[in-house]
């Protein structure tokens, strides 16, 4: 799954654990797989910031406060 498929599943997880119908059992597989989940996205996301910093240190943006004010 790519990584916005993996957050949309991820939030829908979210939503079931939230549901005061879901039993124990099924709240702690739910939980189980997030948290797989999670660490996949968190991987992904620490790979592509690596992958940002080595394009940046090739131009001329190295942080982002040299990008200036966020609008």
């Amino acid at each position: 799954m790519s990584f916005e498929e993996d957050l949309k599943k991820l939030e829908q997880l979210t939503e079931r654990l939230r549901d005061d119908s879901t039993g124990l059992e099924e709240s702690l597989k739910i939980y189980e797989e997030a948290t797989l989940l999670t660490k996949k996205l968190n991987k992904t996301l620490e790979e592509t910031k690596r992958k940002i910093e080595e394009v940046s240190k090739d131009g001329s943006v190295t942080s982002r406060d040299e990008l200036g004010p966020q609008s």
